[in-house]
């Protein structure tokens, strides 16, 4: 039997009345012509389609005739179609097989599919015809016999399967899709792409309410909160574990959650640049090498029947002249719902014979809904305003065609794409939007825009400004008509998944693959777990997941081990507090611990939860860690042994792309050796050494930095080859509050001693030998011998504890002259040891200046709370101090003791509100911005000097408000 050639659609518009006979008679009966109502006459009984003629005002409509022949060719059933010109030559017959082709790959797609009540479902299911024309394509669901059959481009069944399917040999080499948005109807998705990588198509960025729903119902899912602290950190686990209690979900809106499904794709596919942003914002930068950007599908508007627009007007009471207003999807706080209805009541459009239709559902939120229905009751709207809950397919068509404006609003955007946004670009209605996430993307031509946070009296203006206008809501749905079928018809979309799906697949093999390859070796089964673990952390360390936010591992390990209270120590918590709340997007604060015992670094979970106040059942345990490209480790604590032991594993991850910094505190162990214990200056000097071959160092001051860059000049024959060793500075700060005394008179307005009355100098700082207290006591005592009127108080704890005498130099000395002279003058001396924070501010209340008489110091936060408290300060004369003080204190030279009593004397003797002025005329000059230090001031001083910044945070835009 020979079988005929298929029909094809002839488009014979364009022929002349002359040339049309000839053109007839060369074709098949069985072919169908396209024609112009001026034509029927000259046609015969050939099948005709009439066409509408052109119509001047729709400068558009040209645009649209190949989607729309496609369209008709496919609902008539034809192979292809073809173009002919006046004289009936041959102007165009489209690439378009009457066959599928078998070459083409295969291309299994997971999604959810209708009937199921998704976005996505239904954007599928539009894309699978023009998608079919490049693959042959196998659909996946968990649930396949509860789906509506699908059909390829020719009108074929696709073949429909279970998730198994990836696991029998069919699968072998196919190309794998998955649809991915921020519901339940992905999350049987989850398990099958952590097995079969695939490229993922983001609908939603925010994918963290479909983890939470897989946390809590997917065999073998991880727990919530590991998966907060894996993919954000801490401070995601800290909001998560205040939320919990309280029944809140603050924590879902506030972090993406979207790592589960990114580091298993292979490639990703987003409809909008905002997704892209979002992506930079959070992600390093090499993150994006398989990203692509693709149009959104734009769908032909469904044809309805009279029949069923009746039945729409009749269902919400639309009279033959009622005008619509329809904003469609999910009714709620993220859609700006209740601003909607409330602008709608401002305007007075009902009483000008339009309703309002809120199309979509509510998802369960009651308690919006009656604020909803309590709004419309109240501006007595019932009769023209209607939330209409989820709707079939054919009403919300039917309310696209009776709509004469959509309003489409946003707040708290996750990154969505919207099929709703383009079904009203496409139905040629007037659409309004405001400029927030991917609607800010669309074009000012297609639509009107309202600022982000526009007013609900912008948005009545605007509304009303479209219903008075006809002519600009027509010219607006032409315009966007026109957006859509260039850029965003079927075919256009269809080839752009193809090419983005094709650069992926060309891109080599996927991590996954590499691993589930590596699982499936005899070899790999047999070895014992030891080996296995070796193997897979070396298999991780060469690939690395990604995408991934770079992370600042911060060495805590002196403190996590144990906390003495030191002034290191104290910098440490109060910089790794402020880490956690200043650090940009797309970086990770990770506290880390060493041993000398071990190689390497692992997390310090109890020491981080302590600090944020977490609880400990929620904390992840220790795990180690490998630093790599992007990321930084920064030794903020201080701990020799550690840093001796570790310094193979610091070239490690350096060679690995990381950087590495160290805090310098000071160099004095090596310029004062004397004040020291024995051996603590070739301790420090080793530590040096060990830390010049770091990327570089952050001292806390401009005068360590100065110190330190002159010991790299003198030591530089032993650092060749190491290359360049960076310094940069910082200055510490203090949050301990003003004291009462402070508050209740400004720093520079304190009152003036009388006269007769003793002066309170006052001294705070480790009891050590460098910081001056032999001298100062010795000092004090000619000084009161000479009945001086000064007195001193001293708060520090006892230094070098646990140190045989041997080792304390002048510690015995010190400690021993302290007490003698506190028997002698118990009224003039007092030392309190380790004070708490309030008893430190008693004393600043109390003190009229404080007296630092350091030989040597990294910095001098004594002085900057001084300072904040209003105190007069009197200070060695050494570069630090200046750098600090600048002209906020008096500096002394004292080398003997004599010296020092004789420079205290002359200062305590000049007239009292001389004196004490001369010690703040800086202050009322400088104001509040020189008053003190802060931790959050120093902080920010830290990530400057490690530039570390918040630049791809900006691009990206802040995350939710509610953060």
């Amino acid at each position: 039997m020979i079988e005929s050639s298929p029909s094809t659609l002839q488009d014979l518009r364009r022929v002349t009345s002359e040339a049309l006979p000839g053109v007839l008679a060369g074709l098949k009966r069985e072919d169908p012509v396209v024609v112009l109502h001026a034509q029927l006459g000259q046609i015969g009984g050939l099948s005709a389609v009439v066409w509408p003629e052109p119509n001047p005002q729709m400068p558009w409509a040209e645009a649209m005739e190949d989607q729309a022949l496609q369209v008709l060719q496919h609902r008539l059933g034809v192979a292809s179609w073809h173009v002919h010109g006046p004289a009936g030559e041959s102007l165009r017959t489209p690439v378009q097989p009457a066959t599928p082709a078998p070459q083409r790959p295969v291309l299994a797609l997971v999604s959810p599919l209708p009937p199921e009540r998704s976005g996505i479902s239904d954007y599928t299911a539009a894309l699978l015809a023009p998608l079919s024309l490049h693959y042959r394509l196998v659909l996946l669901h968990h649930d396949p016999a509860a789906l509506e059959p699908q059909h390829d481009a020719w009108g074929q069944p696709l073949p429909l399967h279970s998730l198994d399917w990836l696991e029998s040999a069919e699968a072998e080499g196919v190309r794998l899709l998955y649809h991915f948005g921020n519901s339940h109807y992905h999350e049987a998705m989850l398990h099958s792409i952590g097995r079969h990588p695939g490229v993922v198509v983001l609908h939603d960025y925010y994918l963290s309410h479909l983890i939470d729903g897989w946390a809590r119902h997917g065999e073998q899912a991880p727990s919530l909160q590991a998966l907060l602290y894996r993919c954000h950190g801490y401070p995601a686990l800290r909001e998560y574990s205040r939320e919990r209690p309280r029944g809140g979900h603050g924590h879902l809106w506030s972090w993406s959650l979207n790592q589960p499904v990114l580091q298993a794709a292979r490639g990703v596919l987003v409809h909008s640049p905002h997704s892209l942003n979002l992506t930079r914002r959070d992600y390093r930068p090499s993150s994006l090498a398989n990203w692509h950007q693709v149009p959104m599908l734009s769908r032909a508007p469904q044809p309805v029947s009279g029949q069923a627009l009746e039945a729409v007007r009749q269902r919400y009471g639309l009279g033959p002249e009622a005008k619509l207003i329809c904003s469609f999807g999910y009714v709620g706080p993220a859609k700006l719902s209740l601003e909607l209805i409330e602008a709608f009541a401002r305007s007075g459009l009902g009483l000008q014979g339009w309703s309002l239709i809120l199309a979509g559902s509510d998802g369960g939120n009651t308690a919006y809904r009656r604020t909803l229905d309590q709004a419309i009751a109240a501006a007595s709207l019932q009769g023209c305003v209607h939330v209409s809950g989820w709707i079939a397919p054919e009403v919300y068509w039917c309310l696209q065609s009776l709509s004469s404006i959509n309003v489409q609003l946003r707040s708290r955007s996750r990154g969505e794409t919207s099929a709703a946004v383009m079904d009203c670009l496409q139905s040629g209605a007037a659409l309004v939007v405001n400029r927030h996430g991917s609607l800010d993307d669309l074009p000012g031509e297609v639509c009107r825009k309202l600022p982000d946070r526009f007013t609900t009296h912008q948005l009545a203006t605007c509304l009303q400004s479209l219903a008075g206008d006809p002519q600009a809501r027509e010219q607006l749905g032409q315009q966007a008509r026109r957006f859509c079928l260039e850029h965003h018809s079927p075919e256009v979309c269809a080839e752009a998944y193809r090419a983005a799906i094709e650069a992926i697949h060309a891109c080599g093999s996927h991590r996954l693959d590499v691993a589930l390859a590596l699982g499936q070796q005899p070899g790999f089964r047999t070895q014992k777990r030891r080996q296995r673990a070796a193997w897979i952390n070396g298999l991780a360390e060469r690939l690395p997941a990604q995408p991934a936010p770079r992370r600042l591992y911060v060495d805590v390990s002196a403190i996590a081990e144990h906390d003495l209270g030191t002034g290191i120590q104290r910098v440490t918590s109060c910089l790794c507090r402020e880490l956690f709340s200043q650090m940009p997007d797309g970086w990770i604060v990770e506290p880390v611990q060493a041993s000398p015992g071990d190689p390497g670094y692992r997390t310090a979970p109890a020491y981080s939860g302590a600090l944020l106040g977490i609880p400990e059942s929620l904390l992840p345990p220790p795990e180690p860690v490998l630093p790599g490209e992007g990321d930084l480790f920064l030794a903020l604590d201080l701990h020799h042994a550690v840093v001796d032991a570790q310094a193979d594993w610091y070239g490690r991850i350096k060679a690995r792309g990381a950087e590495t910094w160290f805090v310098v505190y000071d160099l004095l162990p090596c310029r004062l050796p004397e004040c020291f214990p024995p051996g603590t200056d070739e301790l420090h000097r080793r530590w040096l050494l060990t830390i010049t071959r770091a990327t570089g160092s952050v001292c806390i001051s401009c005068a360590v930095a100065d110190d330190l860059s002159a010991w790299i000049r003198e030591h530089r024959q032993g650092l060749d080859g190491e290359g360049i060793h960076q310094v940069r500075w910082f200055h510490q700060g203090s949050d301990l509050p003003v004291a009462q005394a402070s508050r209740a008179h400004p720093r520079h307005e304190r009152p003036v001693p009388e006269p007769n009355r003793s002066l309170n100098l006052l001294m705070v700082g480790t009891i050590e030998p460098r910081k001056g207290y032999l001298q100062v006591l010795q000092a004090m005592q000619l000084l009161w011998q000479r009945e001086i009127p000064l007195n001193l108080t001293i708060v520090g704890r006892e230094g070098w504890r646990g140190l045989p005498d041997d080792q304390r130099r002048s510690l015995p000395e010190t400690l021993a002259l302290l007490q003698k002279l506190g028997r002698r003058y118990p009224q003039q001396l007092r030392w309190l040891n380790g004070a708490s924070d309030e008893e430190l501010l008693a004393q600043y209340a109390r003190a009229d200046a404080l007296l630092a008489a350091s030989y040597g110091e990294g910095f001098g936060l004594p002085l900057v709370e001084a300072r904040h408290n209003g105190l007069a300060v009197i200070a060695r004369d050494l570069p630090v101090f200046r750098e600090v003080m600048a002209d906020d204190a008096e500096y002394f030279v004292a080398d003997t003791v004599e010296q020092l009593a004789d420079w205290l004397e002359g200062w305590s003797c000049r007239e009292p509100g001389k004196r004490l002025r001369d010690s703040r005329r800086s202050l009322a000059a400088v104001g509040e911005q020189r008053a003190g230090f802060t931790w959050r001031q120093s902080c920010a001083q830290l990530l400057q000097a490690l530039a570390i910044s918040s630049d791809a945070a900006a691009e990206g835009g802040a995350r939710p408000a509610n953060r």
